[in-house]
């Protein structure tokens, strides 16, 4: 379970994400029928290489996943292509004590193509500021990227 949504494993490998009222199911071996708390009958049935999305406890759709994207967490890496730093950001703040905070809204779409190891997060945040030319500061607990 992630929030309001349900995943039946049938013998299977798969990942489950969950970042604010989105939920992710991905599926790399097997079988993952979806459901909801409010409609337990399977709403999606998941074949390797498809992610369902629920958004708010609904299902968004099927969508095609880049399993090696999605599972690389098991190898210790974050993998960002093409993302918006704004997702960029919640994903990293996942595996962080301290957390990301972006002030400037332009800052938040710019796309990033970076891989990260989730063992050291500080190098997130000398990358970031390197190949954005963004500085950032430790304020109380928190990074703050100024552009």
């Amino acid at each position: 379970m992630a929030g309001d949504t349900r995943a039946k494993v049938t013998g299977t490998e798969f990942a489950v994400k969950r970042a604010a009222a989105e939920v992710s199911i991905s599926v790399a071996e097997g079988r993952v029928e979806t459901s909801t708390v409010r409609n337990t009958d399977p709403i999606l049935a998941l074949a390797p290489g498809q992610t369902a999305v629920y958004r708010d406890g609904r299902a968004a759709g099927l969508e095609p996943v880049d399993l090696s994207r999605s599972l690389a967490w098991q190898q210790g890496r974050i993998v960002f292509v093409q993302t918006p730093l704004a997702e960029a950001v919640e994903e990293l703040n996942r595996y962080r004590g301290d957390k990301l905070v972006l002030t400037d809204p332009a800052l938040a779409r710019r796309p990033i193509t970076a891989v990260f190891a989730v063992d050291r997060p500080d190098d997130a945040v000398s990358a970031l500021e390197q190949t954005l030319n963004v500085r950032a500061r430790r304020l109380a607990g928190f990074w703050v990227l100024l552009g």
